[in-house]
C-alpha cells in the first residue's frame, strides 16, 4: 500500500498532478483517508499547511475582537 500511495503524490514527476481519495491512502475505504490524501498533496505540492483546529479557533477569535472594535 505504501508504493500505491507514494505514487499518487507523484504520478508524473514532471507535472503538478495529484491523485487524492480514500484508495490512495493508508485510510483506505474511509473520509478521513480522503482528507489526509488530500491534505498530503496540498502540504507536499504547494506548501500549503492545514491549519490545526485550536489555530482556526484563535483565528476565530481574533476575527470576533476586530469585528467588536468595529
Amino acid at each position: 500500500m505504501k508504493q500505491v500511495e507514494d505514487w499518487a503524490k507523484k504520478p508524473f514527476p514532471n507535472e503538478q498532478i495529484y491523485i487524492v481519495g480514500s484508495a490512495y491512502h493508508g485510510y483506505r475505504g474511509y473520509c478521513e483517508g480522503a482528507l489526509m490524501s488530500a491534505n498530503n498533496a496540498l502540504l507536499e505540492g504547494w506548501g500549503i499547511p492545514i491549519p490545526s483546529p485550536q489555530e482556526e479557533a484563535q483565528e476565530v477569535r481574533l476575527l470576533e475582537k476586530f469585528t467588536e472594535r468595529v
